[in-house]
């Protein structure tokens, strides 16, 4: 069915705002490391479900993860943001030292160190030429479906982060994560059914 999906993913700032306006306290996993220090980043470390309730109350939800493939890959169906070809990745997806960045992922406040330093504001500019016009679903953050694998209690996610490696992923690369947990990589952006037109009576 006809749906609608938002350009860029949620921001921290526009997340703070929706906490500042229904009084719900923010999340307690952000007490150690707040999101504050990069306002226009992708919003992590939320929940599944914390990100469906900022969705209902901007009158939107979250896409099914067939939807957020269609709308990520477009008409032409292509495996990366550029295009079908994984040697014709932008230069800046990946950080020089790759094998020292994994192991610092292993360490929380390296985490948010890296979160930082290697997502870009939810609005900027796309590195990579091409694609649909959808923004960062190949270098920012995997993003939360409303899809779920109810065999493992786990939500599906889509998209690259940026600590995943390029060679591993395309946009049609799938990632579950268990139910009510929440990571420095996974954010999310808002989709809406689209209403058709109702038919005239003459």
């Amino acid at each position: 069915p006809a749906f609608l999906i938002d350009e860029k993913e949620v921001s921290n700032r526009e997340f703070q705002e929706y906490l500042e306006a229904t009084g719900r306290p923010p999340p307690a996993q952000w007490t150690s490391f707040p999101p504050g220090a990069s306002p226009e980043a992708p919003v992590v470390r939320i929940t599944m479900g914390e990100a469906e309730a900022y969705a209902l109350w901007r009158g939107k939800r979250l896409p099914t993860m067939f939807e957020w493939e269609a709308a990520s890959r477009g008409p032409a169906g292509g495996l990366y943001p550029w295009g079908d070809d994984p040697a014709g990745a932008c230069e800046g997806l990946e950080p020089a030292d790759r094998a020292a960045m994994d192991q610092q992922l292993r360490d929380e406040a390296m985490l948010y160190s890296h979160y930082l330093k290697f997502t870009v504001p939810v609005f900027a500019p796309e590195a990579c030429p091409g694609g649909t016009g959808l923004r960062h679903t190949f270098d920012n953050v995997r993003e939360y479906t409303s899809s779920v694998d109810w065999a493992h209690q786990a939500g599906v996610l889509r998209g690259r982060c940026w600590a995943d490696p390029v060679k591993n992923c395309t946009l049609a690369s799938g990632w579950t994560h268990p139910i009510g947990t929440h990571s420095f990589k996974h954010g999310f952006r808002c989709a809406k059914s689209a209403s058709l037109p109702s038919p005239s009576i003459s």
